[in-house]
């Protein structure tokens, strides 16, 4: 009996506040009416039970009281009903109120009322991405305001849904933003995005843009972030499925394996453009390793109102001439190429062969200080005719790499694969995880390398073992990768371990070569937005991922055109490759006093497109400089930046039609 009691008094508790309130105000009710008979019996101090009840009463809520009462019988009677006054009226109902104040509180915290905003950007998941992603859109300027113009709204309004929100989370937030953050335009929503009715509450029918990122570290793995966006986009597509084609808001998703693209945008039929973080990052990684310098410029790139950034504009005036000849019109921007939509997807042409022509429909690509830059100038000079011949080469022939990777994952594949693309003649690479060596060429069997192009060693080891470093090969190395480890439970400890590499390289390489003896370069790449090492060697990269990739997905669902923009410059094995020039490879670069105008004429007479100045400064530090003004002097410590098509690929430089190159 007393069992089932207990059962029906949990059910009724745990109905809520209100039926807690009924309990306590019953048992309040009962302990006064007991307190009243028993005074009313046991002395004759009242008239009727009426007045005890009411005396019992003012005892159990007021302890006031307690001096007024006569007699022993009635002072222990009253002080018995005080005392139970003190757990039942005030204890009981303060810790009901208290509770079901806090409950509310922390429900309106945690934003679980349905938003009423128009034209706002949604972000899916809480992710290292996220707070960069935030940044980048708040930072966005130019771009941002054409968006919202576009979307006829004059105030951008983000909101971030996570599993779980509240004032830490916020403060997190808000000190990672600093002054950029803005109370009134972020909006921190709780709920799950893969359950359909979380996403029912923020408004998704009349956002104008909506951010899926992905995390290696948050969701298990990158099969799982994998699994979470597709389930996402179909939830999406089912909320989404009213509106009509070209009404709904462009989405971008982060996806970790690049053969998974297509399906993603199989799944939902509407504007959207998919991230593949882990080739970015590989492309990133793959360019830095081939020359460390370019590094430099692809953060220039990557970094909108700080420096030059790509920009894309239509100019139907410009149809039938070649992308490189119209350079000659603009003054503060350099043309890179166009972009063309070929069966309802963007292709991007960099530096485009002689033979390619811009049509009414296609937009020319640029870098530029800002989209106002773009502008052709009502001074109409000509262009310099390109001479495709020898002189016209490719980069110079890449030997073999010797490279050590520290860490094992999927992303080696990719890494691997964007290297034989890069030019080199062959590639040695010795890896080093905790992931068995069965296990790691399971993996590669599956993979159609070359094999006369690529060797692999594998050590089974922990660098930060003692005796492990010590009993490496690195004399003949040209870099070390550190690659963000998964196997580890958080982006934090992941990059601690990182850091702990890096400093145990450096003190090895001080021990085991001579002062002023070549090392090898160091490339960390850190899972954490806020991770840096805190100093490195002059030449040594760091690669925040999650910077990068939050910079891609916010303006890639501003302006869709840059995703394929930027794989295009990242990737080696395109058709046009960023590559860095000597001075000494122009004639006439003896002349310290050359301006950068002589060396775009000659880039352009070698069929290469002059992007500006990479300047060696002290203690070998680089400073880029892109789109420099025509008249800047190009001193003895800076070579050209140059965008140049490769030629071995799809076009013959030996050709002897006239090239469509005119003055404009």
């Amino acid at each position: 009996m007393s069992q089932f009691i207990r059962f029906q008094l949990e059910r009724w508790l745990q109905r809520g506040p209100f039926h807690q309130l009924l309990l306590v105000a019953g048992i309040i009710v009962l302990v006064a009416v007991m307190g009243g008979l028993a005074a009313f019996l046991t002395t004759d101090f009242f008239d009727n039970l009426f007045d005890a009840v009411w005396w019992s009463f003012l005892r159990l809520t007021d302890p006031g009281y307690l001096g007024d009462d006569q007699g022993l019988a009635l002072r222990i009677i009253s002080t018995i009903v005080t005392v139970l006054g003190y757990v039942l009226f005030m204890g009981s109902l303060i810790a009901i109120m208290t509770q079901w104040l806090s409950s509310t509180l922390a429900r309106f915290e945690r934003g679980l009322s349905p938003i009423a905003l128009r034209g706002h950007v949604v972000v899916l998941g809480w992710t290292s991405r996220t707070p960069e992603i935030v940044r980048q859109l708040l930072q966005a300027r130019g771009r941002l305001e054409r968006f919202l113009q576009n979307h006829d709204q004059r105030r951008l309004r983000i909101v971030v849904v996570a599993e779980d929100v509240d004032a830490q989370r916020r403060l997190r937030l808000r000190k990672y933003l600093a002054d950029v953050w803005r109370n009134r335009q972020v909006y921190l929503r709780s709920g799950s995005p893969t359950r359909p009715e979380d996403l029912q509450r923020v408004g998704l029918p009349e956002a104008a843009a909506v951010i899926i990122p992905g995390d290696e570290f948050s969701f298990g793995d990158t099969g799982s972030s994998d699994a979470r966006a597709v389930k996402i986009l179909m939830n999406l597509g089912v909320i989404l499925s009213t509106r009509t084609p070209g009404s709904g808001p462009a989405i971008t998703a982060e996806v970790f394996d690049p053969r998974k693209k297509t399906f993603v945008n199989r799944t939902l039929q509407e504007d959207m453009e998919v991230v593949t973080g882990d080739a970015v990052v590989a492309q990133l990684l793959a360019q830095s390793i081939r020359d460390p310098r370019l590094m430099h410029v692809f953060t220039e790139l990557l970094t909108y109102n700080d420096g030059c950034s790509p920009h894309v504009r239509a100019f139907p005036e410009f149809s039938g001439q070649h992308p490189n000849a119209l350079n000659a019109r603009f003054e503060k921007a350099v043309v890179l190429g166009a972009i063309r939509v070929e069966d309802d997807e963007n292709i991007t042409f960099l530096s485009p062969p002689p033979d390619f022509t811009l049509r009414e429909s296609d937009r020319l690509v640029f870098i530029s200080r800002s989209y106002a830059d773009c502008l052709p100038s009502p001074e109409r000079r000509s262009a310099p005719r390109p001479v495709f011949n020898d002189a016209a080469e490719t980069s110079p022939a890449l030997g073999i790499l010797k490279l050590m990777v520290v860490g094992w994952s999927r992303r080696v594949l990719i890494l691997i694969e964007q290297l034989l693309d890069s030019g080199f003649q062959s590639v040695d690479i010795t890896v080093v995880s905790r992931i068995s060596i069965p296990d790691r060429e399971n993996t590669l069997r599956w993979q159609s390398f070359d094999p006369a192009r690529l060797t692999i060693r594998h050590i089974e080891a922990d660098l930060t073992t003692p005796g492990v470093i010590e009993n490496l090969g690195f004399e003949k190395l040209d870099s070390v990768l550190l690659l963000a480890s998964r196997a580890s439970r958080s982006a934090e400890e992941s990059d601690a371990r990182t850091i702990v590499c890096y400093e145990l390289l450096l003190s090895e390489f001080e021990t085991r070569f001579d002062s002023g003896t070549a090392t090898p370069g160091i490339i960390a790449e850190m899972a954490h937005v806020s991770s840096t090492l805190q100093s490195p060697r002059n030449g040594d990269l760091v690669l925040v991922r999650p910077r990068v990739l939050g910079y891609l997905q916010s303006h890639v669902v501003l302006r869709r055109e840059l995703n394929s923009v930027f794989s295009a410059l990242f990737m080696p094995g395109a058709d046009a490759r960023i590559s860095i020039r000597e001075a000494s490879d122009y004639q006439g670069s003896t002349d310290m006093k050359i301006s950068f105008a002589k060396f775009a004429t000659e880039a352009a007479e070698r069929g290469e497109v002059a992007l500006g100045m990479l300047i060696s400064e002290k203690d070998s530090e680089y400073r880029v400089e892109l789109c420099p003004p025509p008249e800047m002097i190009c001193g003895e410590n800076a070579s050209v930046v140059v965008l140049h098509h490769l030629c071995d690929r799809s076009w013959d430089l030996q050709r002897t039609s006239p090239l469509p190159y005119d003055a404009v």
